[in-house]
């Protein structure tokens, strides 16, 4: 499978650690200089974030990078004649069956799915009861339920003009947008979950040797979050955002789902 991994460029130590594993795992992959949030000024910062819109939530010049690199990402992958692409970012510790369970997947995957998230947070998360399909010792779920990450995933060409078409202007991180179903972008895409995953983020890896837990490369994270411009606007979307998390509540109730922590099998 066609693989991505976004580095940036003063980010050596990472480089050379994510370099070594995926040659351990026999995985070929093309790097994606990702976008310096010390370059962003912010004029640039003002024209591309969407808060104080309805349901947005005011970035950080590091999450706004982070977004960008990503789209960097989708379009190499619209750019290739690969139907899909395998997207990390250069702080995951990578499972030893990775090579193959990308290929498995790539064999898989049927036109309706737009996104495979392979990463855990080791956070509870709501998924179909009912497995996709069962490749080996994985399975894929749906994800129904909020799983923040972007770490690691698969996109298909598809879900990638999806998400470039949703993605002028910036309302959420990356990994909500991708990944919460209450930031609204994902709507109406079709998003798996890989059931054990295949990859973690170092800070989040236990078994992984010493020193190599390397934090995040976004130090602040934006806090403020928006209903709206107008009272009205405000009152009718916070209205709106509790009707929908009772719906998903009672919808997970009638279809016996249950939060679960997806584990991951180095």
């Amino acid at each position: 499978m066609l693989t991505f991994v976004i580095n940036l460029d003063r980010e050596v130590d990472r480089l050379s650690y994510i370099e070594r594993m995926m040659a351990a795992r026999e995985i070929r992959f093309t790097r994606i200089a990702a976008t310096d949030a010390r370059l962003i000024c912010n004029e640039e910062m003002r024209a591309l974030s969407a808060f104080p819109s309805a349901f947005s939530r005011e970035m950080t010049c590091g999450e706004i990078g982070c977004y960008l690199s990503h789209v960097c990402a989708w379009k190499k992958l619209l750019e290739s004649n690969a139907p899909a692409a395998a997207v990390f970012e250069d702080d995951v510790e990578l499972s030893a069956a990775a090579r193959d369970v990308l290929a498995d997947l790539e064999n898989w995957l049927p036109p309706e799915v737009d996104i495979v998230k392979l990463e855990t947070s080791r956070k509870p998360t709501e998924m179909a009861r009912q497995a996709e399909v069962r490749l080996g010792a994985y399975e894929v779920r749906r994800l129904v339920g909020c799983h923040i990450g972007s770490a690691g995933y698969v996109i298909t060409r598809q879900g990638a003009e999806k998400m470039l078409e949703r993605s002028a202007r910036l309302s959420v991180p990356i990994d909500a947008a991708l990944f919460d179903p209450r930031a609204g972008i994902r709507q109406g895409l079709s998003v798996m979950q890989l059931v054990p995953a295949l990859c973690i983020q170092t800070p989040y890896d236990q078994s992984g040797p010493i020193g190599i837990h390397m934090g995040s490369a976004i130090t602040e994270r934006g806090k403020r979050k928006s209903y709206g411009r107008t009272l009205p606007e405000i009152a009718f979307n916070r209205t709106k955002d509790r009707i929908a998390v009772i719906r998903s509540r009672v919808a997970a109730v009638i279809a016996r789902r249950r939060c679960s922590i997806v584990e991951y099998r180095p």
